[in-house]
């Protein structure tokens, strides 16, 4: 690599942690390189026998780039994850698992902040739907959201049942009422005791 810029981005070799930068500069080399359109363009189909020229010199610059940026890309890759990449054919294919690793983990992260980060690197959006990639990112944070919300909501509900349960509990029942000493009936008192009551007012109009 005496190219400066093969020296430069053999100074940054991904390890993972700062796979947002190593993307950054892999897209670099790639253009600078022309072989940046093999990111945007899905490979040709393979030509028949009797195809023309110029469909297969399609097919073959194709090829031939992408093979060439597939062994930088694991050029400057650690020999973890050079080991884990090199059975992927494209770079396409290399660069979606990078990124997907490098998502899963930190998703312990703040999302938000996790997305401002990405966002922040015009490079680290997918060359064939940046928009679509942020409109994605988007709804990951706001799944978590909602999730983090239907948890508070869940936990709010179990306090309120738990203190309405409380409250059932320390209510005083009604006290029964007592046996009246009168007519040794219970559920009534000896002063509310009818039978008590209709003695009292004979007895009134008696001594009347």
């Amino acid at each position: 690599m005496s190219n400066p810029i093969f020296s430069l981005l053999a100074s940054e070799v991904l390890t993972g942690e700062n796979f947002v930068k190593w993307k950054s500069n892999m897209n670099i080399l790639l253009i600078n390189e022309n072989y940046h359109f093999v990111l945007k363009e899905d490979c040709p189909p393979v030509p028949p026998a009797n195809a023309s020229k110029a469909v297969s010199e399609e097919y073959n610059r194709w090829v031939i780039a992408n093979n060439k940026a597939r062994c930088y890309l694991l050029a400057v890759m650690n020999e973890v994850l050079r080991t884990k990449h090199e059975g992927l054919e494209t770079i396409s294919e290399i660069m979606e698992s990078l990124q997907t690793n490098y998502i899963m983990n930190h998703k312990k992260c703040n999302l938000t902040e996790l997305l401002n980060e990405l966002q922040s690197y015009e490079t680290l959006i997918d060359d064939k739907g940046g928009k679509a990639n942020i409109v994605e990112a988007n709804a990951v944070v706001g799944k978590a959201s909602s999730s983090r919300n239907k948890k508070k909501r869940n936990v709010r509900n179990q306090k309120d049942k738990k203190k309405i349960q409380k409250k059932k509990r320390k209510a005083v029942a009604p006290k029964p009422k007592g046996k009246c000493f009168h007519c040794n009936q219970d559920g009534h008192w000896k002063r509310n005791c009818k039978k008590y009551l209709d003695e009292l007012k004979q007895k009134k109009k008696q001594d009347a």
